[in-house]
């Protein structure tokens, strides 16, 4: 990296005469960009015949763009391979569910299952890495584009069948894992084993479509590992000549695991294009990709300057959709330069637009941009110049003060998004959005500083571990949950988790898969609240300022018989009338709350609080929920800053800890702030802090929030006695 922060776009270069070049890289100099992303959809240009490579243009360009001082992210082609080659080979095409082949698009037709065209893939790569090799603008790569995707046809049927023999060996091991006895499913060989006419992971398949679930899910973990040896084919071939960072970019979707992904790559990396109306949505993937490689910086790899068009959905805060609707994804400047430091406060150190240069052509010729196709400046010239001039003046400073460590996270899965998927057990239930809502957003609500993790990441720098919705909890995970507790790790277990095994099948020994002990409790019944949720409530052993805190259960519901837990709350009504619904337990050091069910955010977030308090951590603020709120320390882990960024188009009140002042304006700030619309302060106080114990704010107990804006905090003050906030497990001290 030559400077702290990066700010640029993706340029296609390929698209205009070569005279061009210069002006455009003049005018990327005169708004202060400092990196490009290229080739990506440049396999044509680079091979227009087969065996046939030219690449004395591309080497003009880098030399170009290395005088003027711009650094380039170079991209492998392989999302779009050129028209030549589908004519020629039409079975690297990708076969849809209903056994039809795209037609040619311009991107993600060709299957990452083919071998065929993993050596295509592989021939340019490797083309590229000796044409480019010590080319000193190349700053990193990037794997191909918008990741993802299912192949349903022969070559994939092969690859499932041979991948099923591999993992179980026997025809036999996988009726029996998965139940196939029923209503007749049983298989006498491999090659009667369907190929699921549909990927998992973007909301309920249909009924028509949907197959046994664990042969559904089975089929969708050998399409991740098809896409981990693609990717990993093309590192390997770049590592061969470059030493350079290989990244590749998330969008948001279930369908691939990332987490898995990233193991290969050297960043966390993401391409996000929220609705200004879904910003607070977005905040989990920055904290997912800060959790993902600790101790490195992540990078926004691609989002709109100003609208979409053509390209991107409408409803949702992802890319890909194809609607050809417009949508102004950031309202204003404002919108546009809040969401790129949402990124550079949470911890990245990169932001990327998805246009430099408007198309002239094609099905995004209205996408946003920062220059017209005729050359001129798009009205997010300003917010990009803007942008730029605070990254040059205090990237440094944000570099050398980091984010603080968090001590909450919140554990999210892909195999959990596969299961509602394939057995979405109530009606509209769609993971993300009950995860998000539910579980995550009312953390960030209420300045909890938090991570977001799978089961596969290391527990120990957490004191308090939210884990919801996670019918799949493998052994691993489970023998490491159980050696954090009793060291004094603090755990809430979310409703529908551990009911599962491995092969999506349910225990017929124990319902949690051996989580009774940590539970303190055996299950005394499983039931739905579904048509008559008016009928059944959910009454705490706690009280709230003014009553007794009752909210109405939603979904599936568990009821617990205790062991050597002590019950938190019972259901009034319906089938678990009179059973527990929540419970706490103490193991070793550590404390265990199990909640049955969904609950309403004030139920829930008494019995977070209970747990931060239990292990010493506390909000970072109070007020203002729309308020994205970023914890930065100094090299001695003492907060230096707290980033603040206002995600919603009113006006916030916050209140801090400290008075400060703000480092982009230099105006002195008390501790009650008024935040406009969008606005943006890095709140910066006076270097005479000591190093903190956790990532909480130096706000006092006394000082420490104890209601919402919105609703009241209830008092934990007759919960059960749990673990002391003195005590603390040597393996997940700061």
């Amino acid at each position: 990296m030559t400077t702290p922060l990066h700010i640029g776009a993706a340029w296609y270069p390929e698209l205009w005469p070569e005279d061009q070049w210069e002006a455009d890289i003049a005018r990327m100099k005169e708004v202060g960009i400092t990196c490009v992303r290229l080739f990506e959809y440049a396999w044509h240009k680079f091979e227009p015949r087969e065996w046939e490579f030219e690449f004395s243009w591309a080497t003009r360009l880098l030399d170009l763009l290395h005088t003027s001082g711009i650094s380039v992210i170079c991209c492998t082609p392989t999302a779009a391979p050129p028209l030549w080659m589908l004519t020629r080979y039409p079975e690297i095409v990708t076969t849809r569910g209903d056994g039809k082949r795209p037609i040619h698009t311009g991107g993600r037709v060709a299957s990452a299952v083919s071998s065929k065209y993993r050596e295509f893939c592989t021939r340019v790569v490797d083309q590229m890495v000796h044409a480019f090799r010590g080319h000193e603008s190349i700053i990193a790569w990037q794997i191909d584009r918008d990741l993802g995707g299912t192949d349903h046809g022969a070559e994939s049927r092969r690859g499932f069948h041979s991948w099923l023999l591999e993992r179980f060996g026997a025809i036999d091991l996988i009726n029996r894992a998965w139940g196939t006895g029923y209503r007749g499913q049983s298989f006498e060989y491999f090659d009667a084993i369907p190929v699921p006419p549909i990927g998992l992971g973007s909301g309920a398949v249909p009924p028509e479509q949907r197959l046994h679930p664990s042969l559904m899910i089975a089929f969708q973990r050998f399409i991740n590992d098809q896409w981990s040896t693609y990717v990993q084919n093309q590192c390997e071939t770049i590592r061969g000549g470059f030493e350079t960072p290989i990244v590749a970019a998330m969008t948001p979707g279930w369908g691939l695991n990332w987490f898995r992904l990233n193991h290969l790559l050297d960043r966390s990396t993401a391409a996000l294009y929220p609705d200004a109306r879904h910003y607070p949505a977005s905040m989990m993937y920055f904290d997912r990709m800060r959790a993902e490689k600790p101790g490195q910086t992540f990078w926004l790899l691609e989002t709109s300057p100003s609208w979409s068009a053509g390209t991107h959905s409408v409803s949702g805060h992802g890319a890909g959709t194809g609607t050809g609707r417009i949508r102004n994804d950031h309202r204003s400047a404002a919108g546009t330069k809040a969401f790129a430091w949402l990124s550079v406060l949470s911890g990245g150190e990169m932001v990327m637009f998805g246009n430099f240069r408007q198309h002239a052509a094609g099905p995004a010729m209205s996408d946003g941009a920062i220059v017209t196709a005729t050359g001129r400046w798009a009205p997010a010239r300003d917010a990009v110049s803007e942008l730029a001039k605070s990254f040059a003046e205090h990237g440094k400073w944000l570099v050398d003060h980091p984010p603080v460590e968090a001590r909450i996270a919140v554990m999210v899965s892909n195999e959990s998004a596969w299961a509602f998927s394939a057995d979405p057990g109530e009606e509209g239930f769609d993971y993300e959005t009950i995860w998000r809502n539910d579980f995550y957003l009312p953390l960030c609500r209420a300045h909890y500083w938090r991570d977001v993790i799978d089961q596969t990441q290391d527990y120990c720098p957490y004191h308090v571990l939210i884990m919801p919705l996670v019918p799949i909890l493998h052994k691993q995970t489970l023998e490491r949950l159980k050696e954090w507790i009793e060291e004094g790790g603090c755990l809430l277990i979310g409703p529908l988790t551990a009911t599962r095994n491995e092969d999506y099948t349910a225990f017929t020994d124990h319902e949690f898969g051996g989580m009774e002990a940590l539970i303190g409790a055996t299950s005394a019944a499983r039931f739905t609240v579904q048509g008559v949720e008016k009928d059944v409530t959910v009454s705490f052993e706690l009280r709230t300022q003014d009553s007794a805190l009752s909210t109405s259960p939603r979904g599936w519901c568990e009821a617990f018989t205790p062991t050597t837990a002590q019950p938190l709350a019972r259901y009034h009504g319906g089938y678990g009338a009179g059973h527990v619904a929540a419970l706490i337990h103490k193991v070793g050091q550590g404390t265990v709350i199990t909640l049955g069910c969904r609950v309403d955010e004030s139920a829930y977030m008494s019995l977070v609080r209970h747990l931060c308090e239990t292990a010493g951590v506390l909000p970072l603020a109070e007020g203002g929920p729309d308020v994205a709120v970023f914890p930065r320390m100094h090299p001695d882990t003492s907060i230096a800053a707290y980033g603040l960024v206002n995600l919603s188009q009113s006006e916030q009140k916050l209140r801090l800890p400290e008075p400060g002042h703000d480092r982009l304006t230099g105006r002195e700030l008390a501790t009650e702030l008024t935040l406009a619309p969008f606005e943006v302060l890095i709140h910066q106080l006076a270097e005479k802090e000591a190093p903190i114990a956790s990532t909480s704010a130096p706000i006092s107990e006394a000082d420490a929030p104890t209601a919402s804006d919105s609703q009241p905090t209830p008092s934990v003050d007759s919960l059960p006695a749990a673990q002391s906030t003195e005590e603390k497990p040597s393996t997940i001290a700061t």
